[in-house]
């Protein structure tokens, strides 16, 4: 069964990363990211995944190139610091 997190707009890129890193060692896998004006939403479904893989990075032409090594997991809008920014995730490993 997936869930669905509210992440407060106010937080930074690393900040967010963070703690959906945390999210991601309570057994989630991230499966989506959107924001809804205020807040950054963030899907996940029921898996396990290697610890601190996670990796966001601003990608303003939705055509971020995965970094060596990982693997593109989903593109998305999230609330950085208030404002929305499209955002690139990926997967080391």
């Amino acid at each position: 069964m997936g869930e669905v997190i509210r992440y407060k707009g106010a937080l930074t890129l690393i900040g967010l990363q963070t703690k959906m890193r945390n999210d991601e060692a309570l057994e989630l896998r991230l499966t989506a990211i959107d924001e809804d004006g205020s807040d950054t939403i963030v899907s996940y479904e029921d898996g396990s995944v290697a610890s601190r893989s996670l990796q966001l990075f601003l990608d303003p032409g939705s055509n971020l190139e995965p970094p060596a090594g990982s693997v593109l997991i989903c593109r998305g809008m999230a609330r950085i610091t208030g404002s929305a920014q499209k955002i690139a995730v990926f997967r080391k490993g």
